[in-house]
């Protein structure tokens, strides 16, 4: 895994886990943390022949090392969440530009036009959903400057620091879509801390549905991903080439779907006007 601090990869973690034992398998759990000393660690696991298969949890391109080694053995792989761009290998993977383009004809139908986007990491899930943002913002004629395009680590507290950079623009976006709840949170966090009521002020939306999602304040609305789908899809994948190490590497891509909780509303001019109308 590419992180075990990420709370989507800890449910990821769980998740596997489940699905690998109702199939007889444990599951070693290893953490790469942008670490060459973490791959050489892999191979020599991989050398002493302990495990049967590999699933790889997130992007992991950047692991020149990790790859090399993996290069050496037999042993068959399964990667989850690589994004498009990901090494001959079989994947499963969301699908970025669905799940992107849900969240934004949701905030449109609200009336929201300046829609901003946190990015959270630079990774191929991260980049997709930015680019599937940018793509659909176009589409519709809206805006995109660069202040509404925000990159941040994936983290709560970079992620607060990057939501408070939108917030202090003269032309602050009514709307913030974030591509994961940790960086949706941290937008949270941020507008409370800046005086803006979620919804009322300020639509924030995320990527991922972690547990922590629905108990944020307010609960957050997000684009939900169906990990216990995923990790039985990929456990499925792996057990194929485990048992036959000549099948046919294969892309799996599967849906999300839209939650919505309380973190979005009309944007606050169009509420004051419709309130003027009833008025008159």
């Amino acid at each position: 895994v590419r992180d075990i601090e990420d709370l989507f990869f800890s449910s990821a973690v769980a998740a596997i886990t489940t699905a690998a034992r109702v199939q007889g398998y444990n599951v070693v759990l290893g953490h790469v943390q942008s670490s060459a000393d973490e791959a050489v660690a892999l191979s020599e696991v991989l050398q002493a022949g302990h495990c049967d298969g590999i699933i790889l949890l997130g992007d992991l391109r950047g692991q020149a090392r990790l790859w090399s080694d993996l290069k050496d053995h037999q042993t068959p792989i399964v990667g989850l969440w690589q994004g498009a761009r990901a090494p001959r290998i079989s994947v499963v993977n969301v699908d970025n530009r669905h799940g992107i383009r849900l969240a934004l004809e949701y905030l449109v139908q609200l009336g929201h036009e300046r829609i901003a986007f946190l990015q959270g990491g630079r990774t191929g899930d991260g980049l997709e959903r930015r680019t599937a943002y940018v793509a659909f913002m176009r589409e519709r004629a809206l805006a995109v400057p660069d202040r509404y395009l925000q990159v941040c680590a994936n983290e709560l507290a970079e992620a607060a620091a990057a939501a408070r950079r939108l917030l202090a623009l003269d032309d602050r976006p009514t709307a913030v879509l974030a591509s994961t709840d940790v960086v949706a949170i941290g937008a949270l966090k941020a507008a409370w801390r800046a005086g803006l009521p979620v919804p009322a002020e300020l639509s924030i939306v995320g990527f991922d549905d972690i547990r922590l999602a629905a108990f944020a304040i307010p609960a957050l609305t997000t684009v939900r991903q169906p990990i216990e789908a995923i990790a039985e899809r990929a456990v499925s994948q792996l057990l194929t080439l485990i048992a036959n190490p000549n099948a046919p590497r294969r892309s799996v891509v599967i849906e999300p779907s839209l939650v919505v909780r309380e973190s979005c509303s009309a944007p606050l001019h169009l509420i004051t006007d419709r309130r003027k109308r009833r008025l008159a």
